[in-house]
């Protein structure tokens, strides 16, 4: 017994049924996990080997790689195309030396393997005529699912399995469909049979006529007329493409391609085995060149030596404009000479040789205004809906951040001459004080933006205002500005050159800006926002920034790399590279060169305390107080400041000149116009820059903002005074100022002495080893730290009783203010150097006694001692036992220096006593400062 309580025979299942619910099942399953499907694996196993050259050349190539190579191919193709005679005797009739006979392109992309294996793919259409050779793949589902691949034998038949022979070879694909599936359902009870075209027989069929290779080529027989022709190359220019005739069993079928090229219907004529397809020349021809759409030379339909107006133009993909159109017909009459013949209805009937010309009657625009350059969108506008300038752009809201408003530059053409005259809109006057400008049919009004106006007064604009070469030649704008110095050779463009000047570097001339307090405050200046070298070396002279060692021209060819070439020589640009150039070019300036001469003919000069000065072009008159504004404002936050506005008059030789104290209120009642110079002098500021440090024995230690002028013993005042344990005596006080000069002078003498070592390096006798030590001393001079320190008066009591000896300080300035020490430093050849207890009364030579005494490779003659406030003094051992012998207060350091007769041999001795002497001095400071 088995589950559910059946006895095991009503558990079986009958072996028949079974097997067909099996097969049933398996017959979907295989389905569904196949895959490649019969009909592919057999179309794909077909023999190809009959197509010859069909392998391709760009297989194994990425996407991007393919079309480069296609491109190049056209490329190639454009600049070795030969002219037939066709096309030459239209080019010299029409003098359009592009024209050329239309539709021959479909032929010059020749058809790789895989055009040619389409063929196998896809379903079959049931008209197909079969034929021997052909392959039958038949599915059979059912009690026993099966695939059976199969082939039309030379009887035409077709015998698969257990069925019937079935004649094939000459009928249709869907009636042999029919009858196979026809006797599966008489001999194979309970089957199905889905039937597929797999594998084509090939044809062989021959090319003859204007064809390039012509000859006897292998196809599939689903292959048309085109792949045919592809085989052989193609058609000559001299070959007919509307009469290409097909001859089969004693008939001729005329194929017109140009249904092929969208004029016409396409032809559907599959080949046959045995086809002869022959292209005879080329028939009778018209040409259309002009205003349509394709210019080109065009065959007439066969049996056709006429057609009208319409349908010509209408092979030329129609006129370029609707309306408005002219037809004129070059016709060669019966004698040979040409006439020029006017049609005026497009249904009149042309000729042929006949050569249409289509020209607009009319190619002028009324109505419009062009608004272009820093605009959201720039375009074409009405002139019925923007008659003037103010209802043209709205309000200026409207306009991008970072909108030139002074100057606009309006473009119009001369009604008289046709010429393109040059005018400026203030877009300040036209939205704040109702001054609006009326615009005109093909008016062009050109927006400019911050950037434009910079590139006025980058370095390359004032080096060929001056008359230097220019650095960047790329640019047509910079290059039209060249050589309109050049010619002019007057002063329009002088009001550039005010704020710059030249730097004579030898043999090239350098241009300079002037910087003001732009270079104090570090804003960025307009070379470097066009792109020029930050790490070129700046100077400062006179309060104005230079460019120091600076070419221009040097660093354009260093960032030109070289760039790649297309088939005609030309520059092949990356958006990145017109990105760069545009950045360094503006575009509004490329497409209309003379717009930079026009502005910089109409600047005002900003000069001092802003923060941006330099020239800006102002139409009309404006406002200090704006002009202010569009320099970014005063440098400064001072309420009240001053203006120096010069005016000059070329014409009378008069200059005018005043100044005002004021606010920006004030001077917003003062404008001025293109020409004029308005400098700003701001109040200087109470407190400086920078700030003081305290460190020590003050009873508020920290960083102190200084007035400007405040001296040292109110800054000690304000710090609450000293502590009681503070030894003003030994206050270091450091300034950077100082600390740069002692730098430069160690590194002078340092370059000196190396001067001196070099000449004698020279002469026999010298000593190496005292070579190597002076070395030595030259280094440690090129890198010693300088402390910076200054020799001043600490002393509160002391600065009070005289006030002359109180120090003003500067920004960045440091005191540190020590305890009072209880010791004396011995240094440099003594016994035992350190630090001693210091005792009331003790000189100098008890302090060396107490430190071993001096070494025999000490100088006794150039012992000093370095007192805590920074001064030194020399002591002379002869002089010590005199009762006048120098106190030596706690904090000092006795310096006993070694003896240089080693150098003697070097013949500087003199200069190397003098290094060494400083040397020593500067160590001795260093030492006191690090207690």
């Amino acid at each position: 017994m088995l589950g559910f309580g059946l006895p095991a025979q009503a558990q079986m299942f009958d072996p028949n049924m079974l097997k067909q619910l099996q097969g049933q099942l398996s017959g979907r399953t295989g389905q569904s996990m196949m895959t490649t499907s019969p009909v592919d694996e057999s179309r794909n196993a077909s023999d190809t080997s009959g197509f010859p050259g069909l392998s391709d050349p760009l297989s194994g190539m990425t996407e991007s790689e393919r079309l480069l190579r296609e491109l190049q191919a056209q490329e190639i193709l454009t600049q070795n195309y030969k002219p037939s005679a066709l096309e030459e005797s239209y080019r010299e009739r029409t003098g359009n030396e592009e024209l050329r006979q239309f539709g021959y392109e479909l032929f010059e992309k020749f058809l790789d393997r895989q055009a040619q294996q389409s063929a196998f793919t896809g379903r079959v259409s049931g008209n197909y005529i079969v034929g021997v050779g052909d392959e039958f793949v038949v599915l059979f589902q059912g009690p026993e699912p099966r695939n059976i691949t199969t082939r039309v034998d030379r009887e035409g038949r077709i015998i698969i399995d257990q069925l019937p022979p079935i004649a094939a070879a000459g009928r249709r694909f869907d009636a042999v469909v029919q009858d196979i599936q026809a006797a599966t359902r008489q001999t194979l009870l309970g089957t199905e049979a889905h039937v597929s075209l797999g594998a084509v027989r090939s044809i062989s069929v021959v090319v003859g006529g204007e064809v390039e290779r012509p000859g006897q080529y292998t196809l599939t027989s689903l292959s048309d007329i085109t792949q045919a022709l592809a085989q052989a190359r193609g058609i000559r220019r001299t070959g007919s493409l509307r009469q290409v005739r097909v001859e089969r069993a004693g008939r001729s079928f005329v194929v017109d391609l140009y249904g092929l090229l969208g004029i016409g219907s396409p032809p559907v004529i599959h080949l046959q085995d045995g086809d002869r397809i022959i292209v005879p020349t080329v028939g009778r021809t018209i040409a259309v060149t002009g205003s349509v759409v394709r210019p080109g030379i065009f065959e007439l339909a066969p049996g056709s030596s006429t057609l009208t107006l319409a349908q010509a133009v209408a092979m030329a993909g129609g006129a370029l404009r609707p309306s408005g159109n002219d037809f004129s017909v070059l016709r060669i009459q019966p004698n040979g000479q040409e006439e020029v013949v006017s049609l005026t209805a497009e249904s009149e009937k042309l000729q042929a040789g006949d050569v249409v010309q289509v020209v607009s009657r009319e190619r002028s625009t009324t109505g419009k205004v062009l608004l272009t350059g820093f605009v959201n969108s720039p375009g074409v506008r009405s002139l019925s809906m923007a008659p003037t300038v103010k209802s043209l752009l709205g309000s200026a809201e409207n306009l991008r951040m970072g909108s030139y408003l002074p100057f606009a530059v309006l473009l119009r053409r001369d009604p008289i001459t046709s010429s393109v005259s040059y005018s400026g809109v203030n877009l300040y006057e036209v939205f704040y004080e109702n001054q609006d400008v009326s615009l005109r049919s093909e008016d062009q009004l050109i927006i400019l933006g911050n950037k434009d106006i910079a590139f006025l007064q980058s370095t390359p604009v004032r080096s060929i205002v001056l008359g230097l070469p220019n650095p960047l030649p790329d640019c047509r704008s910079l290059t039209y500005l060249e050589v309109l110095v050049g010619d002019s050779q007057s002063d329009r463009f002088a009001a550039v050159t005010r704020g710059s000047y030249i730097v004579d570097q030898g043999e090239t001339l350098k241009i300079g800006s002037a910087g003001g307090v732009q270079s104090n405050l570090g804003v960025v200046n307009n070379d470097q926002a066009f792109g020029d070298d930050p790490n070129a070396s700046m100077g400062m002279a006179g309060g104005s920034r230079m460019l120091a060692g600076r070419d221009v021209r040097d660093q354009n060819a260093q960032t030109q790399d070289p760039k790649a070439k297309d088939a005609l020589g030309r520059d092949i640009l990356t958006k990145e590279d017109k990105a760069k150039k545009e950045e360094v070019c503006p575009a509004v300036f490329e497409e209309n060169p003379s717009v930079l001469p026009f502005l910089l003919e109409n600047v005002v000069v900003l000069s001092g305390n802003l923060r941006r000065p330099g020239i800006y072009p102002v139409w009309g008159a404006l406002p200090v107080s704006v002009l202010a504004s569009i320099a970014e404002g005063i440098s400064s936050r001072a309420e009240t400041f001053s203006i120096d506005l010069s005016r000059a008059d070329p014409y009378r030789g008069t200059a005018t000149s005043f100044a005002m104290d004021g606010t920006m209120e004030m001077f917003a009642a003062i404008k001025v116009a293109a020409g004029d110079d308005v400098r700003f002098n701001t109040v200087q500021p109470k407190y400086e820059a920078g700030a003081v440090l305290l460190t020590g024995e003050f009873l508020r230690p920290g960083l102190y903002t200084i007035r400007k002028g405040e001296k040292l013993s109110e800054l000690i005042a304000r710090a609450g005074g000293l502590t009681e344990h503070a030894y003003p005596y030994g206050a270091v006080f450091t300034r950077r100022s100082v600390k740069k000069a002692q730098q430069e002078g160690f590194r002078r003498t340092a370059r000196e002495m190396n001067t001196a070592l070099l000449s004698m390096s020279a002469r026999k006798g010298v000593s190496a080893d005292a070579m190597s030590s002076a070395m030595m001393l030259s280094r440690d001079l090129a890198t010693v730290d300088a402390p910076g320190r200054m020799v001043v008066e600490a002393d509160p009591a002391v600065l009070e009783a005289y006030p002359e000896a109180d120090t003003v300080l500067e920004a960045g300035d440091a005191i540190y203010m020590p305890k009072r020490p209880n010791f004396v430093l011995a240094m440099g050849d003594v016994l035992n150097p350190g630090a001693l207890q210091f005792a009331k009364g003790k000189t100098a030579q008890d302090y060396i006694k107490e430190a071993g005494g001096i070494q025999r490779s000490a100088d006794d003659d150039r012992i000093f001692i370095v007192y805590p406030n920074g001064v030194a003094q020399p002591l002379k051992t002869s002089g010590w036992f005199r009762s006048g012998a120098p106190v030596v207060p706690p904090g000092s350091t006795i310096v006993v220096p070694k003896n240089i007769d080693p150098l003697y041999t070097l013949d500087i001795v003199k200069d190397v006593a003098t290094i060494i002497g400083q040397f020593a001095t500067a160590l001795a400071s260093i030492a006191v400062i690090s207690r």
